[in-house]
């Protein structure tokens, strides 16, 4: 951990006092010696680098599995014996490369939303498969990698349609670990790859989401072993590590997906193929750049509503309905609190158009509940006469709905001074510190 920062880092969290690196790392030591599990899991990242520094926005959502009586430090919010927690914001980083690294130079936390629900941890294990340790540095190595996250989506796409040609081309063989269950989405993040020549490594964090009147939560991390055949990577081997699991309150699940269509179907059926993503997969430098241009736009959206930044919002469309941002906005008492985080993106290139699917997860709190909201957006791009990408109109497939406790939401904002500012306030610090906006 303490690699990712410079030394002389700073951190702010919420508006609680500025630490040092070395405070960080004491005081997350004293978190994680009290958690029989900690992930965190990185969203929808913006990046605005020119040249030294850099400065990113990430949502983050973290997950904390107590290991004794279930109390945490204030700043982590509490949670009970037999319960999970959840909390969720953003990271807002300046970076500073020096002799040709990258390291955070200063990170500030805005912490938006907390809950709890049933839920239990596994002991943290050394008998974990091989950490994955590779950096990449070159383009080929940038190409590899990427062909690799495409692999590795169309793996999950594969499991969740019960698409066995799409499984297929993601593996090199096919064995009944890989046949229908009854898991309906696997949301995968924090992609870290080893390359050695036709072999690779990568490690993933996974959560996946089986529904039922209980929607049962999973996670872990995923270690697969990869091999380049015919210039195509594929999955030669999966270790799953189950670190989590946590239930929600199903019983919202069949008014959300009529709301949404009723458009989700384990078959090809589903609203996703018509058009279906079939090449999403980068060969050449421009490929990498029109796809980060892409991922750029998907990132304005999602701040776009969760800020309530209409020039975001307008930014993300080609053509903006008037009423589709007023509609936003008059759901912000009802939704004080709101994020929409994407990943599995797949995105298929066609000259000034493309098309792409993500999976999104968006949490939304309402009084003392939070509901976890699933699905994947398929949507239809064109690139500006600026050169930006932006969507022509925005497709949703709700796959599943949960509801978890909220109730712990003002008592970890007060204890933390994250809260402080509404969604529209342009005094939020990702403002202050980045200034994404004109004027």
């Amino acid at each position: 951990m303490g690699s990712a920062f410079w030394a002389d880092a700073r951190i702010r969290y919420g508006t609680c006092p500025e630490w040092s690196n070395a405070e960080l790392l004491s005081a997350w030591s004293a978190v994680a010696g009290a958690c029989a599990v900690t992930q965190h899991r990185l969203f929808n990242h913006r990046l605005d680098v020119e040249a030294d520094p850099a400065y990113v926005e990430t949502y983050y959502i973290a997950v904390f599995a107590p290991a004794g009586d279930g109390s945490l430090l204030p700043f982590c919010g509490s949670v009970g014996p037999g319960e999970v927690a959840f909390q969720g914001g953003r990271y807002v980083d300046r970076l500073d490369r020096r002799d040709g690294e990258w390291r955070i130079a200063s990170r500030q936390v805005c912490g938006d939303w907390f809950a709890t629900a049933r839920g239990s941890g596994s002991p943290r294990s050394r008998d974990d498969p091989d950490v994955v340790t590779g950096k990449t540095e070159h383009l080929d190595e940038l190409l590899a990698v990427d062909a690799i996250r495409d692999c590795i989506f169309r793996y999950a796409r594969g499991i969740d349609r019960l698409d066995r040609d799409l499984l297929a081309s993601a593996l090199v063989s096919m064995d009944d670990e890989h046949e229908a269950g009854p898991t309906q989405a696997h949301y995968i993040t924090n992609l870290r790859v080893s390359l050695d020549g036709a072999q690779a490594s990568a490690e993933t964090y996974f959560i996946s989401v089986t529904l039922g009147k209980q929607v049962e939560l999973i996670g872990g991390r995923y270690v697969f072993k990869l091999t380049r055949t015919s210039g195509d990577w594929r999955i030669e081997k999966r270790t799953t590590v189950g670190e989590w699991h946590a239930a929600g309150d199903g019983q919202y699940l069949d008014a959300f997906l009529q709301a949404t269509g009723n458009k989700s179907k384990r078959s090809r059926e589903d609203g996703s193929y018509d058009p279906l993503v079939t090449n999403a997969t980068s060969r050449t430098v421009e490929d990498l750049l029109e796809r980060e241009g892409i991922r750029d736009c998907l990132a304005r959206y999602a701040r776009g509503i969760d800020r309530l930044d209409r020039e975001l919002i307008g930014s993300s469309f080609v053509v903006v309905a008037p009423q589709f941002v007023d509609n936003m906005f008059a759901q912000a008492d009802a939704r004080p609190v709101q994020n929409h985080c994407w990943t599995n993106l797949r995105i298929e290139l066609a000259g000034d158009v493309a098309h792409l699917e993500a999976y999104y997860m968006a949490i939304i709190g309402q009084g003392d509940d939070i509901d976890f909201v699933g699905g994947r957006y398929v949507i239809p791009l064109a690139r500006g006469d600026n050169g930006q990408w932006a969507m022509t109109t925005r497709g949703n497939i709700g796959d599943w709905h949960a509801r978890v406790n909220g109730s712990g939401l003002a008592a970890y904002h007060q204890a933390t001074g994250n809260g402080s500012h509404p969604r529209g306030s342009r005094d939020d610090p990702s403002y202050i510190r980045i200034g994404w906006t004109k004027g």
